[in-house]
């Protein structure tokens, strides 16, 4: 789930991005996304059972997304450890 409040729509023609980031390893792209005009989002994003990463990102790329960021990330955040 991804929630977000306070987030202006993305730009004409762009769209944001979600990463799941693996420490030493290339961001994957867990989908895009665009919030309403309030700046409001609730949604699910389909991340593979198998993907194992410790940090998100969130940058602002082209309509449809990009394969790897083109931009240094706006919104970052960092999994809890599981122990």
């Amino acid at each position: 789930m991804i929630s977000a409040r306070n987030l202006p729509p993305a730009p004409a023609g762009r769209t944001y991005q979600l990463w799941a980031i693996a420490r030493g390893q290339a961001p994957v792209s867990v989908g895009v996304f665009n919030t309403a005009a309030d700046g409001r989002l609730i949604t699910a994003l389909d991340v593979p059972a198998n993907l194992v990463f410790q940090v998100t990102a969130v940058t602002e790329e082209p309509a449809g997304g990009s394969p790897q960021p083109t931009q240094t990330p706006f919104l970052v955040g960092e999994l809890p450890r599981s122990e």
